[in-house]
Formats: structure tokens, sequence, C-alpha cells
């Protein structure tokens, strides 16, 4: 496969290599799966169910970005059918599924370490 240049501003999927089915194909959740910050969607979601939680945001904050999350992972109630997906990547991820790829769904965890979940939900619609 050639070495292709990618516009970073544009979000869009890697190209994929079609002769190989049997490499795991690795999606990011934040800005690629989902066009949006997944640390907003928690905090948007959380803020709507206790909108007094605005007060101890700095002091989760004060422990580190990683315990922030945490604490609004807690307390968010995210309905994943509602958030936006990007149409395009959903529709590679399908047509790689259906043609037997594995799929894993990777996202950033705390303290820095990527954390990988084989596939991403079976089939996400959208209401």
């Amino acid at each position: 496969m050639q070495n292709q240049a990618r516009d970073p501003s544009v979000n869009s999927p890697a190209p994929v290599a079609r002769d190989a089915p049997h490499v795991p194909l690795a999606v990011d959740l934040d800005g690629t799966l989902v066009r949006s910050d997944m640390l907003m969607e928690s905090l948007a979601s959380a803020l709507k169910r206790a909108p007094w939680l605005v007060l101890a945001l700095p002091f989760w904050l004060a422990r580190g970005r990683a315990h922030l999350k945490s604490e609004l992972a807690q307390r968010a109630d995210l309905d994943v059918t509602l958030l936006p997906y990007d149409e395009n990547v959903l529709a590679e991820l399908r047509r790689e599924r259906a043609a037997g790829r594995t799929l894993v769904l990777a996202h950033r965890r705390q303290r820095g370490h990527r954390q990988a979940h084989r596939g991403p939900p079976r089939d996400i619609r959208r209401r």
C-alpha cells in the first residue's frame, strides 16, 4: 500500500488495506467514530442530570484529567444511539465487518493508556 498523505483537517478514515482481512482494524472513538469528544459528551450528560456538579468540577480536575473523566463517567447517562457518529466511518466499518474483518474500538483510558474493545456495538441505530 502506498504511503498516502492525509490532510489532518479532514476527518475521514485512513485507507484500508483490502488485502489484509486477517489484520484487526482499530478505530478510535473520539474524533473518528464519534465526531465529538467523549469528555464533553459525558460532561453535558452529567450536568443535565445534576447541574450542581458544576461546583465539583474544579476539585475533580485538580486531581487530574483522568480523575475528572472517571467522575463524569460514573455520573453520565449517555444514550450511545444519540452520539454524533461519523456516517462515513460507520459505513466503512460495516463493510469491513461484512468482509469478515475483526473490529477493535480503541479509546483513551486513565493514565494515558489505550484500552481496546473488540468491535463497536453490533449495530448503531439513530432514533
